[in-house]
């Protein structure tokens, strides 16, 4: 471009009230620092302008060079917009370094002149007229051409340049002060010469490269800082050279200069005109920042940056990034509350590792970490994490084996669960751990991941390696926090398709088969027939001649399963089992073993020992269950009268049989709704609830008669007759057969115990208290009553239907009352002599049982005794009354009435003295005392001996044993051998003695040898 020494008038009318000019190439100088007032405007190119510079700079060789620049030297190209246009960005300090550096102002600069060159060019009318076909807007032509649209420097970078070396005797490179060397200020030389870092201005006067001490110099001219000062400075930086990188922190400090030793290396040595790429780099920030959420925490990880950073600022906030609480990522950390600001984490140390704590469950938080040194703050890096609850662990994992794959279920936990993680391995723990990481894609060097999404408790591991075991692991997930691993084990197995169950009828005719697939070809074996889990030890009575070889010569194996025995017997629906058992070469998956069901066709027998209770308008039948399965009874009824047929009206037992079909499998029902009087034929049979052809209900009973009675009428003419301390109770008793009478009496009003309440306890104060009685007398003494107290009594009669009604009395107890004998004067006709008669007092009489005793009881817990008939007293005044005390042991009873000790003692007891006492009507008593001792119940026992298992061979007879002798329990013992011996063999009962010959083969059967005594208490041995 040519000059401009006259400009168009257009060109100075842009609103400058500065006049200005254009520097070098386009650069701007601002014209005002000589306050020189220039009207002309001109474009000058570096070429035309035959750029050099002045004199004034005073130059010495050395890292000492004195140096003093401006804005007013001749030469000097000032790259500043001095005047900021309206709406052009202000300068502002960079991340890194912390204020504009040179080339950034001069990029500023640069911009800003560029702007205004665009907008005198864009007056010029004309000069952007589009030539026709221009697809291309001029305007955005100009706009790349101007750059205006320059990428950002990066953040880290201080400093970059390109240095052209120059040569002279000693050294490669640049210097301001070496004049045998070009001039680092040159941007020919070095693209650029300055940087600002930390809020100071730095310029590079020396860089150069000795290659006979292979040192590298830089001499940096910051306000006449020495060396030392430099280095401090700028300590945290890293200078690279080419692709060396020197630690400032590293260099030797000497004069105002600081070095390295330096040796190019691969990059070839410094050699005239050769260029090096030079950079200054501040402390970068973190990289690889991961986020790991737990249980109210976060754990973070970062990977250092490049450089010597000290330490590391690490913040977090549960604030938004926007709205009208925001906290900003820029914002400065301040308190303790993260949901309104920036929270610093106190730490030291350079570790690269920081574990948040006291966070809230399912909050997310932003975290940010930068890295520092003591002069130097690197940028923010950002994450965002949310703490949560761990779950529980999965439990029950069941590992299931197939041909080639693993089925695994497992139970989820109660607590929150997102997903699953589900690892499978074949190495070894030694090799890989159960903790160790999942990694690739080979089970036999890792922990496999399962490719797997949702909350669904079962996975498929496919495209295993059959026969090969497997260790597998199982962890549950919310959100990004997991459970404990639990763990598993499994073998991948050829598998069998063959159904799991399969049913022959008994008496079947005709042949079965099962067929398998899925057997390798070439397979074989053999077959294991059993008794499954309802049949009996013995095969040998319910199947024919069955095959046991397997062969499998085309992949598939077809066997005829072996009929079964029909018998007559009713019987469960008895199970074998049909087991593979491979041969070499292979292996098998479930099921391996076959369960089949023989169903039964034959109905139970008829019940037997039918028997019937009569009741009131009822008849109560028992019976004994038949041999077999039994789901359920039917019983049947009609009037003994009425025709063997089925009642041909419904429910009227007098027009024929009656059905009755009780829930349950009870032994007893009730047949209700009968007539008093009337005689009744029942039976009953039962049923094996099989539905198969032949089963169901079998053959009735034999019939038995039965006939319902009415309860008894109540007693009549129920009379009480007083006496000391006692009542005297008679009744007329009711028509029919009656099992006895209840007694009963009371002191207290009927307004607090009524007269239908329940007789209980001993005092008649506060309820009825039964007397206790047994027989059909139609009398009854209540003795030990109060005298002078009324007391009500109750009586009714019973039978086999029940409790007839109750009749009602009262009665006082009085003492007998003796009055005093006065004597009568007798005179005598004799005149001479007259006679008195006196008539004597009654005598008190006292009972007494003279010379009876009663020796010492021993009795045995749980063994009824014989009844004890305790002495009859003689004499006293009136009627005696009989006591006897203490409390009995439990289970033993007395009947006063006729002095009868009876029961069964439940309770041992030691010797216990007990007192029998006759009391007559005026309170004269006669004693017997004796002793009652309860024994414990003897328990049979083998103590420790034992029977070995038998072995014997049919057809050979076996070497006689007696079986063992038990001892203890309450004699005599008797013994028992279930069940029943194999035909041949016999048992000596009172010998003990086992013989015989065995004629007829049995598989391994479990015995039971009993020993039984004389209350029931048994001891047993097993033996097969």
């Amino acid at each position: 471009m040519k000059p401009m020494n006259k400009p168009d008038p257009k060109l100075v009318k842009l609103g400058e009230d500065r006049p200005w000019l254009f520097g070098v190439d386009g650069a701007r100088g601002d014209t005002t620092v000589n306050e020189k007032k220039f009207q002309n405007v001109a474009f000058v190119t570096r070429k035309e302008y035959n750029w050099s510079r002045g004199p004034e700079v005073q130059r010495s060789r050395g890292p000492e060079v004195q140096r003093s620049r401006g804005p007013s030297t001749p030469g000097w190209c000032v790259m500043r917009c001095v005047q900021r246009e309206a709406g052009a960005p202000r300068l502002a300090s960079t991340p890194s370094t912390g204020s504009p550096s040179k080339a950034e102002a001069g990029s500023a600069g640069e911009a800003c002149f560029r702007r205004r060159l665009l907008a005198l060019l864009l007056a010029v009318p004309g000069l952007f007229t589009a030539a026709p076909g221009l697809v291309v807007a001029p305007t955005a032509l100009l706009l790349g051409a101007l750059g205006l649209f320059a990428a950002a420097p990066a953040q880290a970078q201080v400093w970059s340049a390109t240095l052209t070396v120059d040569q002279d005797d000693t050294y490669f490179g640049c210097s301001t002060g070496i004049t045998s060397q070009n001039d680092c200020s040159s941007s020919t030389v070095l693209t650029e010469d300055e940087f600002t870092y930390g809020g100071t201005s730095y310029t590079i006067d020396t860089l150069n490269w000795s290659p006979l001490t292979n040192r590298l110099f830089l001499n940096i001219n910051a306000n006449s800082l020495s060396g030392q000062a430099t280095r401090t400075a700028l300590g945290s930086l890293t200078l690279t050279v080419d692709v060396a990188a020197l630690a400032v922190s590293d260099a030797t400090a000497s004069g105002f200069s600081i070095y390295w030793s330096y040796d190019p290396g691969t990059a070839g040595d410094w050699t005239d005109g050769r260029t090096v790429l030079l950079s200054l780099t501040a402390l970068a920030a973190p990289t690889a920042l991961t986020v790991t959420p737990s249980n109210a925490q976060l754990d973070l990880s970062w990977t250092a940056p490049s450089g010597s950073p000290t330490g590391y600022d690490v913040h977090y906030t549960s604030a938004s990034k926007t709205g009208g609480s925001a906290v900003t990522d820029g914002a400065a950390a301040s308190g303790s509350d993260p949901a309104t600001a920036w929270v610093a984490v106190t730490r030291s140390g350079t570790t690269a590792s920081q574990t948040i704590s006291s966070l809230s469950n399912g909050t997310t938080y932003r975290v940010r970490v930068r890295a520092k040194t003591s002069s130097d703050i690197g940028t923010w890096v950002f994450g965002t994490g949310t703490p949560a609850q761990p779950p529980d662990a999965p439990t029950n994992l069941v590992v299931t084996p197939s041909d080639a794959f693993l089925v695994l279920t497992w139970i989820a936990p109660s607590s929150t669960v997102t997903g699953y993680d589900v690892h499978y391995t074949s190495a070894a723990s030694d090799s890989v751990a159960n903790s160790a990481t999942a990694s690739g894609s080979d089970p036999a060097a890792a922990w496999v991941a399962v490719t797997r999404s949702g909350t669904f408790a079962l996975e498929e591991v496919i495209n295993l390696t059959n026969n090969k075991a497997y260790r597998v692991r199982v962890r549950a997930k919310n959100h990004n926090v997991n459970s404990a691993w639990v763990f598993g084990t499994g073998t991948p197995l050829v598998a069998v398709s063959w159904a799991a169950t399969q049913t022959i009828s008994e008496g079947l005719l005709t042949s079965q088969s099962v067929l398998f697939t899925g057997l390798p070809a070439g397979a074989s074996g053999s077959l294991t027939y059993a008794a499954g889990s309802n049949n009996p030890a013995s095969l040998a009575d319910d199947l024919q001649t069955y095959s046991t070889a397997l062969a499998a010569s085309n992949g598939g194996l077809e066997i005829t399963l072996p009929l079964p025995v029909d018998d007559a017997l009713n019987e469960e629906h008895e199970t074998f089992t049909i087991t593979i058992n491979p041969g070499t070469g292979y292996l098998l998956g479930a099921p391996a073993t076959r369960t089949v069901t023989i169903t039964d066709n034959d109905p139970p027998a008829a019940p037997t020992g039918l028997s019937l209770a009569p009741g009131d308008q009822k008849l109560t039948a028992s019976w004994s269950k038949p041999v077999g399965p039994v789901a359920g009874y039917q019983l049947r009824y009609k009037e003994t009268a009425a025709a063997d047929q089925a009642a041909t009206t419904a429910n009227d037992p007098s027009t024929g049989w009656v059905t009755s079909t009780p829930s349950g499998t009870n032994t007893s029902a009730e047949i209700t709704g009968l007539t008093n009087g009337t005689a009744y034929h029942v039976q009953v049979r039962a049923t094996d609830g099989q539905a198969e052809t032949g089963n169901g209900y079998g053959s009735w009973s034999a019939s038995q008669t039965g006939t319902p009675v009415s309860v008894p009428d109540a007693p009549t003419s129920l009379n009480v007759a007083p006496g000391n301390a006692r009542l005297s109770l008679s009744w007329t008793a009711p028509a029919g057969t009656l099992t006895g009478y209840d007694v009963q009496y009371t002191s207290a009003l009927a307004a607090s115990v009524g007269n239908n309440a329940a007789a209980s306890g001993s005092d008649p104060a506060t309820a009825w208290v039964a007397v206790t009685r047994s027989g059909t007398t139609a009398s009854q003494t209540i003795s030990s009553l109060v005298n002078g107290t009324t007391y009500r009594v109750r009586v009714r009669a019973r039978n086999s239907s029940g409790n007839g009604a109750w009749v009602f009395e009262t009665g006082r107890p009085v003492a007998p009352t003796v009055s005093p004998i006065t004597p009568t004067p007798t005179i005598t006709p004799t005149p001479t002599t007259p006679t008195t008669t006196t008539t004597p007092r009654p005598r008190d009489l006292r009972p007494s049982f003279g010379s009876a005793s009663v020796p010492a009881q021993s009795y045995t817990e749980g063994t009824a005794i014989p009844p004890l008939e305790l002495p009859e007293a003689t004499g006293g005044d009136g009627r005696l009354f009989y006591a006897l005390s203490p409390v009995l042991p439990e289970g033993l009873t007395l009947n006063r009435s006729v002095r009868r000790l009876s029961g069964t003692p439940t309770t041992p007891q030691a010797a216990r003295q007990y007192t029998w006492t006759a009391t007559d009507a005026d309170g004269d008593a006669a004693r017997i005392t004796f002793t009652v001792t309860v024994a414990p119940d003897l328990r049979p026992s083998f103590d420790n001996v034992s029977v070995p298992d038998q072995s014997y061979t049919e057809g050979t007879a076996i070497t006689p044993f007696v079986l063992p002798e038990a001892t203890g329990g309450n004699n005599p013992l008797t013994y028992a051998l279930s069940p029943s011996l194999p035909n041949g063999l016999t048992l000596n009962q009172v010998t003990r003695r086992l013989s015989g010959s065995a004629i007829s083969p049995q598989d391994t059967t479990l015995y039971t040898w009993t020993a039984t005594d004389a209350d029931g208490d048994e001891a047993t041995l097993t033996f097969t």
